[in-house]
């Protein structure tokens, strides 16, 4: 920062957002496919877009809990 050299490495836990909403199969299977990929480069938890289905949310979860990570439900007030 400002030129100034870090010492040591960050501690950050990288996340990134998923939509478990998604209309159709192919559109569901292309958000799996979006998550893989940015667990790839380090996504170690997701969070989705707001949830206006808890049955479609239920369905996603089941669908991606082989990959053991964890997903924060976005709720919007």
């Amino acid at each position: 920062m400002v030129g100034n050299e870090l010492k040591g490495k960050t501690d950050f836990f990288a996340g990134a957002v998923v939509n478990p909403g998604a209309d159709t199969e192919a559109a569901f299977e292309l958000q799996i496919i979006k998550m893989e990929k940015k667990m790839a480069a380090g996504a170690n938890f997701f969070q989705t877009q707001g949830i206006y289905d808890p049955e479609a949310f239920a369905k996603f979860v089941k669908r991606v809990e082989q990959y053991k990570v964890p997903i924060l439900a976005g709720v919007i007030p």
